[in-house]
């Protein structure tokens, strides 16, 4: 009895931690914080916990190589070279403890939530656009979808935080019905439907993307795991076009009830494909790679910024994460981080092929890597509240490795 509550307790911790990821970006850092101490002391407390040797191996390759690069940052007497601590070097730290709590059971319960917390958000979005068409914009940090204008776009832009969170719920748990259920329920196809027109409303021209990216990705990361591949995809493929049909009609509905005029169409589109040379992006990728090249291998270390200053604020912050990551870390870091992605998308694969318990790996995987191509022009991953989804397929590695010796010390 004593045990179950202790348990309970600890589900309670973890269910408001998740809450207070998904639904409060960058905010409440020092309660979200106990929060995770908490969860860690007791569960390591209460009961034995197993960390694989691989995942624990990785965790520690990736903070020696970050260490490695803050003292570079030393050497340079870059004016903030410990800005980037806590990203590379702290948060990685706790989620390997964290993420070694899970158990099995864990991604029901994963699901469960994800699948309500997610129809809460589009509803927070819709209800964040009847709002904006009401009484204005919602001031950014105010509200989960807080609404702005967005130039060239006469509808409505939703807030980074919103969107990313729309993003890794939504195509994580489609990809889970697809690859998990062989009939949608209504509330699944009305996530589905809902989550479109939130996609709409979003005016970010990398959701737009990645809505279209989805269903290859999956496909292709289907068809290697080879269990059920030829039945998923077919669902896929058909999927596609169904959607894909759904969406022109709307279009045609609208244009033809003119509620969607020819110039907000034009604008929709332009604000798709239409890059701009004045936007200051352009501007700051020259500059970071002007500053790679200047130091090629290893970088300029963080804590420095490049000749183009993108934060009044944030020393070496800029939108262009992966060419920040040159510019910083040189050709070494970047190779390195992306040899660690490889590495964690092809484990976490593995398990599924050996036991098909782990078939949500697929959903995390494709998710995974939707939200790297995201990342290319949003500095998601240089947040806590963001970074777990680049840890997270640790959770399927643990959990196999620990069946695993589970096994091998049994059969001893």
């Amino acid at each position: 009895m004593v045990r179950c509550h202790k348990v309970s307790f600890l589900g309670l911790l973890g269910g408001l931690l998740f809450i207070l990821m998904i639904f409060f970006k960058f905010q409440f850092p020092i309660f979200k914080m106990i929060t995770i101490l908490l969860i860690i002391f007791i569960g390591y407390s209460k009961k034995k916990v197993f960390v694989a040797k691989k995942n624990a191996n990785l965790i520690i390759s990736f903070v020696f190589v970050n260490l490695v690069f803050t003292f570079n940052a030393f050497i340079n007497n870059n004016p903030a070279p410990i800005v980037r601590i806590g990203v590379d070097v702290i948060w990685p730290i706790i989620y390997l403890f964290l993420l070694s709590l899970i158990g099995r059971s864990f991604w029901r319960y994963f699901n469960t939530a994800i699948k309500y917390s997610l129809f809460i958000l589009i509803l927070l979005g819709i209800v964040s656009t009847i709002y904006f068409n009401l009484f204005g914009p919602i001031d950014e940090g105010t509200f989960i979808c807080s609404s702005s204008v967005r130039p060239d776009f006469p509808i409505l832009a939703l807030s980074g935080p919103c969107v990313a969170t729309f993003m890794i719920m939504y195509f994580y748990y489609f990809a889970h019905i697809i690859i998990s259920k062989s009939v949608f329920s209504l509330f699944d196809k009305s996530i589905i439907i809902l989550g479109i027109v939130f996609i709409f409303l979003t005016s970010r021209r990398a959701l737009y993307i990645n809505f279209f990216l989805f269903f290859i990705i999956l496909g292709v990361i289907n068809s290697k795991v080879r269990y059920k591949s030829r039945m998923v995809s077919k669902k896929i493929r058909k999927l596609f076009g169904y959607l894909v049909a759904f969406i022109v009609f709307v279009i045609l509905l609208l244009a033809y009830n003119e509620i969607l005029d020819t110039k907000m169409l034009q604008s929709f589109l332009e604000n798709i494909y239409v890059a701009d040379n004045t936007d200051p992006r352009f501007e700051q990728q020259k500059a970071l790679l002007d500053g790679w090249y200047d130091s090629f291998f290893i970088g300029n270390g963080p804590g420095v910024n490049a000749a183009v200053v993108r934060s009044d604020t944030t020393v070496g912050a800029y939108e262009l994460s992966y060419y920040a990551m040159l510019f910083s870390k040189g050709i070494i870091g970047f190779l390195f981080f992306w040899i660690m992605v490889f590495w964690l998308c092809k484990e976490t694969l593995k398990t599924y092929r050996k036991d098909v318990f782990y078939q949500d790996s697929i959903p995390v995987i494709t998710t995974l890597i939707l939200f790297l191509i995201a990342n290319s022009s949003n500095p998601y991953l240089d947040s806590f509240d963001f970074e777990w989804i680049l840890f997270l397929p640790l959770v399927f590695i643990n959990n196999y490795e620990k069946e695993k010796c589970r096994y091998i010390n049994k059969s001893i």
